[in-house]
């Protein structure tokens, strides 16, 4: 997994504006951290969020920066998703559908959560059919 930002003076939807954090790395940081095979690298978001802030109840805050520390609740809420639409979701299957459905750049395979989801409830009906056709074709 490695984190990607995307440069807001450009067109933040163009595949091309998909920056991986690695090539930001201080002295804190080693490349030995990540993966050398880029086709099986999970590029999540992290950075520009907006999100409550501590000011107050109704108050929101922008930060324009983040970093690895942002990964984990990113995941951990596209689990959550996955959780959601299929109970017996594994985490080996949740991230092997994000490598078939994100965006694949010379990076790794950025995030497309909403590719992710419809591959997921797609995955559930397709089962759901086929146990509906073994029922049906069962005599009672």
């Amino acid at each position: 997994m490695n984190g990607y930002n995307r440069d807001m003076n450009q067109d933040t939807n163009d595949e091309a504006n998909i920056i991986p954090i690695t090539n930001l790395i201080d002295g804190r940081m080693s490349q030995d951290w990540f993966d050398k095979d880029k086709s099986k690298t999970i590029l999540i978001p992290c950075d520009h969020r907006t999100m409550a802030s501590e000011k107050g109840y109704n108050e929101y805050m922008h930060t324009a920066r983040g970093g690895f520390s942002w990964l984990p609740p990113q995941v951990t809420g596209l689990y959550a998703l996955a959780k959601q639409i299929d109970r017996s979701c594994t985490l080996e299957r949740m991230w092997d559908t994000m490598l078939k459905t994100g965006i694949k750049t010379e990076h790794g395979i950025a995030v497309a959560p909403v590719k992710f989801i419809e591959a997921l409830e797609q995955e559930k009906i397709n089962t759901q059919k086929k146990i509906m056709n073994i029922d049906n074709n069962h005599p009672k």
